[in-house]
């Protein structure tokens, strides 16, 4: 590839951002710098389907169920864990995945319960408590 043919890069020195504008044409002389396109012989690029905001909530409407619904439902749950006895003594790794399956039971009871990802995340959830816990 020749210089022509490179597109401009950046790079970071090891004291900081090299102090070259993104579009620099320029490549410093450092010999550290290695040349990112060397040995490529092609680079595929994909297409992102971006979509609206709206057709994201339509979906998950879909899929979970009313927003207020869900929120409502959600919060009881989470109020409830609040009253446990022993809920000061969850540390934050604790109370965060207890959030999070109440998030995900209260997406469960308010929408498609058959949706296999939601008892997943639980067990991800639960899987991440349990992995800092010592025996």
């Amino acid at each position: 590839m020749t210089e022509e043919q490179k597109p401009p890069v950046t790079g970071v020195y090891p004291s900081g951002p090299v102090a070259y504008p993104i579009n620099a044409t320029s490549y410093p002389s450092q010999s550290w710098i290695t040349d990112p396109y060397e040995g490529v012989k092609s680079i595929e690029i994909k297409s992102i389907e971006i979509k609206s905001i709206e057709s994201v909530l339509e979906e998950r409407g879909t899929r979970y169920g009313s927003f207020d619904t869900h929120a409502k439902v959600t919060q009881e749950i989470k109020n409830a864990l609040v009253h446990g006895a022993s809920y000061s003594k969850l540390n934050d790794a604790m109370t965060e995945s207890l959030e999070m399956i109440a998030h995900k039971m209260g997406r469960i009871v308010n929408g498609d319960p058959y949706y296999k990802d939601s008892w997943t995340d639980i067990i991800g959830y639960a899987k991440l408590v349990e992995q800092e816990l010592k025996d």
